[in-house]
């Protein structure tokens, strides 16, 4: 294989994984789930051909985000919560304070 048989080997392997994960994430019909969501009328933040907009709309976004949360996980502090201090109790409403002791 050429590299040019290469680019275009990855190319539609990358094609293929993004559709078969947006089907299964957004349902039977992505194309007009996906119009209805990028092609609404509005101003947007960045333009179409920015490096922003092509890098998130690749599937390997959503693999990623995946990714970063299992990582994330296995860190003991990410896994035990919300630390019940004074300031956050009241903002969980004391659902993550330990009960009284008195």
């Amino acid at each position: 294989m050429t590299g040019r048989d290469d680019r275009d080997a990855v190319t539609s392997a990358r094609d293929w994984i993004g559709k078969q994960i947006r089907s299964r994430v957004v349902g039977d019909d992505p194309a007009a789930k996906s119009a209805e969501t990028f092609l609404a009328p509005g101003p947007r933040w960045f333009p179409e051909d920015s490096p922003v907009r092509v890098v998130h709309a690749d599937a390997s976004m959503f693999v990623g985000g995946l990714r970063a949360l299992l990582l994330q996980s296995l860190h003991p502090l990410a896994m035990a919560g919300w630390p019940s201090t004074p300031t956050i109790a009241p903002i969980r409403g004391g659902v993550c304070s330990a009960p009284p002791t008195s």
